[in-house]
């Protein structure tokens, strides 16, 4: 299970885009003091859209830009406020029971998690051309 929950989350967030600055060195520098990750606990970052869903929630959930750092034991979605990295949501690798990737072929992924309190749906922004 953690295996998978890795490799989707790779899978997801490898395809984003800058809007939330994290790729110069300098970007990664204040994530990492930001965040209190050490740089060799980072896997791979992107911006992507969240949204999380309480079990037998009706209400519709709006989406919200982030940035996702995914460490080797859980996701990290951080807000940006110039100059500033925050922690909005931790999902710990151990508390997502099952994960499903939607590749649609005329979109970018969806990434679903579900977790113990709620689930969550990550999709990455598309490259501008």
């Amino acid at each position: 299970m953690y295996f998978n929950f890795i490799t989707l989350l790779t899978l997801t967030l490898l395809t984003g885009c800058a809007a939330i600055p994290y790729e110069k060195p300098q970007d990664q520098l204040s994530i990492q003091k930001d965040l209190s990750l050490k740089p060799e606990e980072i896997v791979t970052m992107t911006q992507v859209n969240w949204c999380a869903y309480a079990y037998g929630e009706l209400t519709p959930c709006h989406p919200q830009e982030a940035l996702g750092v995914q460490t080797r034991t859980k996701l990290i979605l951080a807000s940006y406020n110039k100059p500033h990295y925050k922690t909005i949501v931790e999902v710990q690798a151990s508390d997502v029971m099952c994960a499903h990737l939607q590749t649609p072929v005329d979109t970018t992924p969806n990434l679903f998690l579900f977790a113990l309190r709620n689930c969550m749906d990550l999709t990455t922004h598309l490259h501008s051309a």
